[in-house]
């Protein structure tokens, strides 16, 4: 009987000792796992060659309303967020000295078009959204369109578009782009739009 204690309580002891062990190895597969995927996120930004600069920026908002726009001239581009009275939200690039049948092209659209008799209104908010309102009164229920970037209180919620430039460090090849940006506490949040625009900015420059 008392072999037989002995062999169990060995027996135990191995069980013990293999599972500790087991445990150890899958912690330690899981730092190294852990580790290989930081170092792979930190090659990646060592191995990022492009340089992005913000050549022109417009004024700041926190509201819009129908009618209202944002108007950037900057090089041969002139760019403008519209809202249109049909409550469309539309951000709009071309030449400064377009000539055409088509002299504002539409780059980005919230694709919020109604009909009918409308007052909207984009609002920037402190909970930290964006919100754009077909009529009102401006609530919920009245809403077309919405980032969806509430972080429960924000501070300084605005709006601005900019001109930016991004250029290959390597290669040398520079693209323009236009953008629509939403800040709130001192920076930016949340970019509603990039959309590249190089084709008019190297118009005449």
């Amino acid at each position: 009987m008392k072999n037989a204690v002995k062999i169990s309580s060995l027996a135990l002891l191995a069980l013990v000792t293999f599972s500790c062990s087991t445990e150890n190895d899958i912690a330690t597969e899981t730092q190294q796992t852990a580790m290989a995927k930081s170092s792979v996120t930190k090659s990646t930004e060592r191995l990022s060659t492009t340089k992005t600069t913000v050549l022109a920026e417009s004024s700041r908002s926190y509201g819009m309303a129908a009618g209202g726009s944002l108007v950037l001239n900057y090089g041969n581009v002139n760019l403008h967020l519209d809202l249109q009275h049909d409550c469309n939200l539309v951000l709009y690039a071309s030449p400064i000295h377009w000539v055409g049948l088509h002299p504002n092209p539409a780059r980005w659209a919230s694709n919020t078009v109604q009909s009918g008799s409308n007052n909207p209104y984009l609002s920037a908010q402190g909970d930290g959204n964006l919100v754009l309102y077909k009529n009102t009164p401006y609530i919920a229920s009245n809403s077309l369109w919405a980032t969806n970037t509430n972080a429960g209180n924000v501070s300084n919620p605005q709006f601005k578009i900019q001109i930016i430039k991004k250029k290959d460090q390597i290669f040398g090849g520079i693209r323009y782009y236009a953008t629509f940006i939403l800040e709130g506490n001192n920076s930016e949040r949340h970019e509603m739009a990039v959309v590249e625009i190089t084709d008019i900015y190297e118009i005449n420059n």
